[in-house]
Parts: C-alpha cells; structure tokens; sequence
C-alpha cells in the first residue's frame, strides 16, 4: 500500500473545512479583545496557529499571530507580544494586507506602551487611527482612538484624552461594544481623579461597572474596583479603599493581568504606608517590584521603587529607603526622558490626529457631495431621455403630418382622375347599352357615331386609370421604403434608395416650381436605422423646401468617400444668418418665416446622426443657398448590438460653421 508524499498530505488537509475553522477561530480571537479571558485567548490563538502553519493558510496564521500577541499583551509578557506581532505584521506584508498590517501594527502599539516606550507606540497609534477611519473599521477605529486617549491621559494632556475618550464612547456604542464604552468611562474618570473631581470620577467608575459585567469583561471590572479604591484612598476611606483594591486584586491574579496585578499591589502597599502599617507594605510592594521586574515594565518598577523608599523610610531603614529611591530616580529619570521626546512629540500628535479627522470629515463630506451630484446627475439625465423621447416624438408626429398631407394630396390626384374616369366609363357603357339595343346588327352597331365616340373614351380612360394605378403603386412603395415597415430597425440599408424613395413622396406641386437635381453615385449599403435616416432627409428636405419661396432647386448629391457615405442637400434658398448657425441645431432654436422654424426637426436629425456615430454640418449664406452634409461610418455597430460602442475616428457630431 503506498502513501501519500508530505505535499499530497498537506494538500489534502488544506480543505475548505480546515480553512473555515481557522477563520472561525480568529472570529472568536477577535471578540475576545476585551480581555476578559487572556488565558483562553491565548490557548485559542496558539491552536489556530498551529492549524493555520498546517494548511500553509498564511492569512489564517498572521490572524492567529496577532491575537496571540494581545494575549500575551494581556499577561504582560511584553517580548512574547511584540515578537508574535511582529511576526504577524510580516505575513500581512507579505500578502499585501493593508487592513491586518495596520491591524497588527495597533498591537504593536499596545504592548510598546505597555512597555513604557511611547515614541514608536506614538507613530504606530496615529498610522493605524488614520487608516481605519479612511477604510471604514470602525471597530479597529475604536481600539486606536481607545489607545490614543490612554496615551494622551499618559502623558497628562487631559482635554484631549477627555475628548478621545468621548469619541470612544460614540464609537462603542455604534458597533455594539459595551466594554468598549465602559474602558472609556474608566479613562475619563481616571482624569477627573487626577483633577480632584472625586464625584465625577465615582460616577464614570460605577457607571462603568455593570458595562463590564454584562460584557464578561473581569479584566475591565478589576480596573474599575481598582480606580474606586483609589478614589477612597484619596478621601481618607482607607477601609473601603481596601476592600476595593483586594477585591481588584483577586480578579486580576485570577485571570493572570501580571501588569495590572503590580499596579494592585503598589496602590495597596501606600495604601498601607498611609495607615502607617509599614512591614504589611514592604511585603505588599516587594511582590509588586518582584513582578514588575520579571515583565519588564519600567513604569511599575520605578514605582514600585518610590513606594518601597517610603515604607523604609516609615520603618526607620534610611539607608534602604536611600538606596529605593535611587533606583526609583534613575529608572524614572530614563523613562521621563521617554515621557519628555512623547511629550514633545504630542504636539505632532495633536496636528496629526486633527488632520486625520479634517481628512476624514472632507472625504466623507466630499463622498456625500459626489453622491447627492449623481443622484441629480441621473434624475437630470433621466429628465433628459424622457424630454428627447418627447421631442423626438414630437418631431415625428410633426413630420409623419407633414407626410400626411403631401400624401393626401398626392394620392386624391389618381383618386380623382380614376374616380372621373369611372364616371365617364359608366356613361359610355350607358351609351354602348342603348345602341346595341337599336341596332339589329353588329355592322350598325359598328358604324353607329355614339358607339365609335364610347369606344374611343373608354379606350383613352383605360390609360388614365392605368396611369393613376401606377402612380398609386409608386407612393405605395416609396411610402413602404420610407417606413421600412417590414423590415428590422437595425439592418444593413442602401440609403440612396431611402433618399430617393423621400424625393417620390414630395407633392407634385412642389416639384413644379422647385427643379430636383439627382446626384447619385454607386454606393454601399450601410448599417443603420433606415427608418430615422428617412426621418433625417424629410426634415432636412422639409426646411430646403420652406428656404425657396418663389422658384429654386434642391440638389441631392450621394457617395462613397473613402470609410464615410456622404450625403448633401443643396438649396438655393434665402441662407441663414451667420449669428444663427451656432445655435441651429439646438432644440429651443425658432425662426419664423424661415426655412428653419421647424427647431425640433433639426435638434432631432443632429441626435439620430450622432447615434450613427456620424457629422453633420451646415455651410449657409443669405441669399445664396444653403448646403447640408451629412457623413455616416460605412462600418460601425451600435452599444445596444454588443458592440464597444464608442465614438469612430473624427467622430465628431458638432456643426461645421
């Protein structure tokens, strides 16, 4: 039995199911950010690594890396946090994630804060608060706004920790984070502490409790016992104070917040200073200086050094409460040095954190703006298919009474004359009737002058029926070629024979006192919508025939011309003044007793021209005639036939002056 090779195997394990509870595992690992279990954070986030390096899941494993490095964050184990973070902002790097790079970079912050080393956690915090909000996550928003107010409350800029931390607040609210919330209530009655305002710091610290609880948050709620008891040490309550920080204390231990634990235990152990009690105090700040070193927080060891100078100093031991003091000194003076470059880099931070937020209010001002601009955009462009629709109509309606009446009038002439012709042929075989019933024989019938007279009109009424009938087949067809109404919209179409079929349909009285000059070469046939283009030419035509008042001519000139068909109407009516020619082919463009009053008819030949991707022009000068060119593409497919659709070379629909 053979075995799969190591690549197979790893192959097969990267399933769709291994992937998933990846996924699932770091959709937990993030809801666990609050803190309340670090513990189970971290044995989660190292069981996900695990699968995650198995399936070769890079996304998967730099997810998992982040989250443990909040876990050891939590724990104060500082290196191991910067180490997995680190690690996991690599592997973001490397897949081009700028979301989990940034991500991964907010908790280097965290633990670079915690560690006491404010300038790289300083340009780490304002990188990853500007990309959040440009991106839209707002949780992650959330946990650098939350960082930058501790930050700020740090380094004792308390208005703006105060106006962070409202920020905060806001933002937990809206994406459902009560812990969230409840850590900004924390901070913000942190400052009122440290500005002696003892009421509102109790309000902020009790109204944060029941956030925490209902959130499973213990690390959150031992922060708050924590700050109460500091409340009631500052009061001289020294019972309750520490009843508060025991009780701190004993969660903090529980979940393993070593850090946290320190600040426990320095907080008691002047508590304990302050109740003169100084063997319970060394005992108390001795574990904390102890744990303080081993996670290598800075700002615990130096004060947990300044607290322990004050127990010996209680109990009389001077020379240990020198030798505290000055290692509290010389930690401390490092650490301020720190303090001082953040401090000074604080004003950057200010300009920064404004100009992010200037930033982010102009984009989302400007997205609100392009919106509210497309929407009108569309309603405009929408307002504007149905007014074209309209006019078009319009100008057909126009156009097809136009067509009416010269068809009535066309049509009534070999109506009449069959109708007349008719009459006649009934009073003649009238006539016929009467001499074949006086006549005995067929050679007086023959020789009878009244029967000779009947034969003769009936014979001459035969060919104006014949005559008429012809004409009527012949307005018939052009008015079938016109419309094209057996035929598809699209289609390939000579529009010689379109011209040609619009010339048949002009009144005869018109073509008596305007001459027609045909000038037609051998052209190709074109696709296009034949039916618009007809529409085009009676429009055209219509207005050359309203330009020649008396007596003139219109000439029809048609050829092929390299990649273009080019189409001219030629008048010699009275011209169009050169002011007006600009405006010629605009919808609202009127001028009465002139060949073009007819505004919509030219407005509309200028768009279905356009829609062939074609030109046309108007070249004009009173009282000499005016020309009309219309070019169309002899290739070309319109959008609605798949094609791209676009503009042909010199595609340019703008009227030539």
């Amino acid at each position: 039995m053979t075995h799969p090779s190591e690549g197979a195997r790893k192959e097969e394990d990267r399933s769709v199911d291994g992937v998933s509870a990846v996924d699932a595992m770091n959709e937990q690992l993030e809801a666990l950010l609050s803190g309340g279990d670090p513990r189970g954070m971290l044995e989660l986030s190292e069981r996900a690594t695990a699968m995650a390096r198995r399936l070769d899941y890079i996304k998967g494993e730099a997810y998992s890396r982040l989250f443990m490095g909040y876990a050891f964050w939590f724990l104060a184990e500082h290196r191991k946090g910067l180490e997995q973070a680190s690690v996991a902002r690599a592997l973001f790097e490397k897949l081009d994630d700028q979301a989990g790079r940034n991500k991964a970079l907010l908790c280097l912050h965290t633990v670079q804060q915690g560690m006491g080393t404010y300038d790289e956690a300083l340009s780490n915090v304002l990188e990853c608060l500007k990309f959040f909000r440009n991106e839209g996550l707002r949780f992650w928003e959330g946990l650098s706004l939350l960082s930058l107010s501790n930050f700020y409350e740090q380094l004792g800029s308390f208005k703006k920790a105060q106006e962070l931390y409202e920020q905060t607040k806001v933002m937990g609210r809206e994406v459902g984070k009560d812990w969230m919330v409840a850590r900004a209530l924390v901070g913000q009655g942190t400052i009122h502490r440290r500005l002696g305002a003892h009421d509102e710091a109790l309000e902020c610290y009790l109204d944060s409790l029941p956030l925490f609880r209902s959130s499973a948050n213990p690390m959150g709620e031992a922060r708050a016992l924590n700050d109460l008891g500091l409340i009631y040490q500052q009061k001289g309550e020294h019972d309750q104070a520490l009843d508060y920080h025991r009780r701190s204390l004993a969660i903090r231990e529980q979940i393993g917040q070593r850090q946290a634990q320190c600040t426990s235990l320095i907080n008691m152990g002047w508590l304990l200073i302050d109740r003169k009690q100084s063997s319970e105090a060394l005992d108390v700040l001795g574990r904390a200086l102890a744990t303080a070193i081993e996670i290598q927080s800075k700002p615990r060891i130096y004060q947990a050094h300044e607290a322990l100078s004050a127990a010996y100093e209680l109990q009389g031991d001077f020379v240990a409460a020198l030798k505290h003091h000055r290692e509290f000194q010389k930690i401390k003076e490092d650490v301020f040095n720190r303090d001082a470059n953040a401090r000074i880099s604080s004003l950057q931070t200010d300009f920064e954190v404004e100009r992010a937020e200037k930033e982010a209010e102009i984009a989302r001002l400007r997205n609100v703006e392009l919106k509210e601009t497309n929407e009108r955009l569309e309603r405009l462009l929408h307002e504007l298919r149905a007014a074209q629709t309209q006019l078009l109509h319009s100008e057909k309606m126009a156009a097809l009474g136009r067509l009416v009446a010269g068809l009535s009038h066309e049509l009534n002439s070999p109506l009449g004359a069959i109708a007349a012709a008719n009459d006649v042929r009934v009073r003649c075989l009238g006539t016929l009737d009467t001499v074949l019933k006086e006549r005995e024989s067929f050679e007086k019938v023959v020789l009878d002058e009244r029967f000779q007279k009947a034969w003769r009109i009936l014979n001459d009424d035969t060919q104006v029926i014949a005559a008429a009938s012809g004409r009527l087949k012949k307005i018939v067809e052009s008015l079938k070629t016109f419309a094209r109404l057996d035929q598809a919209q699209f289609q390939m179409a000579d529009l010689r024979a379109g011209l040609e079929s619009v010339l048949e349909l002009l009144p005869q009285n018109l073509t008596e006192r305007i001459t027609v000059i045909r000038e037609f070469q051998e052209v190709p046939e074109i696709p296009c919508y034949p039916g618009e283009m007809n529409q085009v030419f009676m429009s055209l035509i219509q207005n050359a025939v309203d330009a020649i008042e008396n007596r003139g001519a219109i000439r029809f000139q048609i050829a092929a011309e390299g990649r273009w068909l080019r189409i001219r109407i030629i008048d010699t009516g009275k011209g169009i003044p050169a002011a007006r020619l600009k405006r010629l082919f605009e919808f609202d463009f009127t001028q009465e007793g002139s060949r073009v009053r007819m505004s919509t008819g030219l407005a509309t030949a200028h768009a279905v021209v356009a829609k062939h991707q074609g030109r046309i022009g108007v070249e004009s000068e009173v009282g000499k005639g005016t020309t009309f060119t219309i070019e169309l593409p002899i290739e070309w497919v319109p959008e609605e036939q798949g094609s791209s659709g676009g503009q042909s070379e010199s595609g340019d629909t703008r009227s030539r002056t």
